[in-house]
């Protein structure tokens, strides 16, 4: 199933400088974007912007962030 996002989905990408020749495994941040949009965009009628910013402070890091409301019913999932 195909779900076309191409006028609800805006990604905001923020690279730090001293990140910007790092490398990570390309699957890493693949899975985290589709994550992120098949929980927090496609659910949402009117979209969102998924946000992801990458720095390093001694390690590298990756956040990705959606517009998912997070529930405060306890879950079975992971």
């Amino acid at each position: 199933c195909k779900i076309s996002l191409a006028d609800r989905l805006q990604i905001e990408v923020n690279v730090a400088s001293d990140a910007e020749r790092l490398l990570m495994p390309k699957m890493i941040l693949q899975l985290c974007l589709e994550n992120a949009i098949k929980h927090g965009i496609a659910k949402n009628r009117v979209g969102g912007v998924v946000a992801v910013k990458v720095w390093c402070e001694e390690k590298l890091y990756i956040e990705v962030v959606n517009p998912l409301v997070v529930s405060a019913q306890p879950s079975d999932g992971l």
